[in-house]
């Protein structure tokens, strides 16, 4: 595959990774009870993936919401880098 994946969302990006493979991702337990517990979101409609290019800026990585937690966070849409 040759990718790199990022994101502040944990569950969001093990549910794309799960989707790369061929996986539904609320079958994968660790995506389903995350969301449930209000760690992140699994539901492709509320992910976007991002392909940067070459030379990705740091600052577009680092102001992701990083003060947002819990339930406040799963209402947004999560961001999952891909290189």
């Amino acid at each position: 595959m040759n990718l790199i994946l990022m994101s502040t969302d944990p569950v969001a990006l093990d549910s794309v990774f799960a989707r790369l493979v061929y996986l539904k991702p609320e079958m994968v337990p660790t995506n389903y009870h995350g969301e449930k517990m209000g760690l992140g979101n699994c539901r492709e409609e509320n992910i976007e993936v991002v392909v940067v290019e070459e030379n990705p800026s740091a600052s577009a990585v680092r102001d992701e919401g990083s003060e947002i937690t819990g339930r406040e966070k799963q209402r947004q849409n999560a961001k999952v880098f891909c290189r």
